[in-house]
């Protein structure tokens, strides 16, 4: 919901609010999408290197955590925070993104991956609209600022919630064991398996 509502909001927020001409939106909207060819690039070694599970927890939050970029930039330097802002959230939500697919695929047993990813999904896809008509309803009443930093927060709650204590091998199993070759993210070329 919180990165739903900061999503309805960003455009209006840039160009209203603090007033970014059409070049710089276009370069801070570039940068997102460069972000998230590094992640994609980077989410295999950083996931070998610390653990999948452990790479989904920090990912998320960081990705969270970047959120607050765009409300810090109305305090001045608007365009530099929003870069900053679709940098760091693109390539950490992107690692998030990849690490915790690959982390269910590796925990759903293989007869229910499809109802898994399914729930996933609907359970992601679905929060986004709700977040976004409640973020503009809000930004009306209250203003562009408080609603995003809410947003900010309200991500951070989530992607705090993956730090909970869990139950013997519900993400210890994923961060432990290595994925088959299939999977494909953390496994190096090599022979294939008969």
């Amino acid at each position: 919901m919180g990165s739903g509502a900061a999503d309805a909001l960003f455009v209006v927020y840039a160009t209203r609010d603090l007033a970014l001409p059409a070049w710089q939106l276009g370069t801070v909207y570039a940068t997102f999408s460069v972000a998230t060819v590094l992640g994609v690039l980077l989410a295999g070694r950083f996931a070998a290197t610390i653990g999948l599970f452990r790479a989904t927890q920090i990912c998320a939050l960081l990705a969270a955590a970047a959120i607050f970029l765009i409300p810090a930039a109305s305090l001045g330097l608007a365009y530099p925070a929003l870069i900053a802002y679709q940098l760091f959230f693109g390539l950490t939500g992107t690692v998030w993104s990849i690490s915790m697919t690959t982390t269910q695929q590796l925990i759903a047993p293989p007869h229910m991956q499809g109802r898994v990813a399914g729930f996933v999904q609907a359970a992601l896809m679905g929060t986004v609209p709700a977040g976004a008509l409640a973020g503009g309803a809000l930004a009306a009443w209250v203003g562009n600022v408080p609603v995003l930093t809410g947003s900010a927060a309200t991500s951070l709650l989530a992607a705090g919630s993956l730090w909970l204590p869990q139950r013997a091998g519900a993400g210890a199993g994923a961060t432990a064991a290595a994925p088959p070759r299939s999977a494909g993210l953390l496994s190096e070329p090599g022979p294939e398996r008969p």
